[in-house]
């Protein structure tokens, strides 16, 4: 059987890599950061299928822990999480085997862990290994959401494998996982605007 979960919020899908259907909906979306950004779009689901996964999938929003980051756009991970959550009225818990809060929800009828490492980005590796050891979830059945500069804001972008492009939260994921093959969703927040000199 196909299973199919819910990876992804707000914007347009480009780019996609494997056998993806997005699905838009019909409500508005508006979401402020506290750099002053505004997005206000068609809300859209990203559904995954394609793969047969007995035990569901580990659903990790990268991101910085503390009220300082909280509404950065550098943050969209923890952000996208947060919003899948509630969705379900569910809440998270803090995970007694690794830095982390755990959201345990069904999406679309789905397993899904929902996760928040409480590490700082580039610790992501070690919270998210204690959490695929725990699910018993090997790379492929996890999804990554982070933070893409190259990616214009409001733009997401899904990927299996591949490099960490700088990316500090991959980077320590790939090492710690001993892999790069999860998947991730790329969700693209772009780069301000060179302030003019005077």
């Amino acid at each position: 059987m196909v299973e199919q979960v819910i990876v992804g919020t707000v914007g347009r899908a480009h780019g996609l890599r494997g056998q993806v259907t997005v699905r838009p909906r019909t409500d508005a979306v508006e979401e402020r950061f506290a750099d002053g950004a505004r997005l206000t779009s068609g809300q859209r689901e990203l559904i995954v299928t394609g793969h047969s996964w007995q035990q569901g999938r580990l659903v990790v929003g990268l991101g910085n822990p503390g009220p300082e980051y909280a509404a950065t756009r550098h943050n969209i991970g923890y952000l996208v999480v947060e919003e899948l959550a509630s969705r379900s009225r569910g809440k998270f818990a803090t995970h007694k085997r690794a830095r982390a809060a755990v959201a345990e929800e069904r999406l679309q009828g789905q397993r899904a862990v929902l996760a928040r490492c409480s590490t700082y980005m580039n610790e992501s590796g070690g919270p998210v290994k204690a959490l695929a050891s725990f699910y018993q979830a090997a790379p492929d059945q996890i999804i990554a959401i982070h933070d893409e500069l190259d990616i214009d804001f409001g733009t997401m972008r899904l990927k299996f494998g591949g490099g960490d492009n700088g990316h500090n939260g991959l980077k320590s994921m790939r090492s710690a996982l001993g892999t790069g093959d999860f998947y991730r969703v790329r969700a693209g927040i772009g780069r301000l605007p060179a302030v003019p000199e005077r």
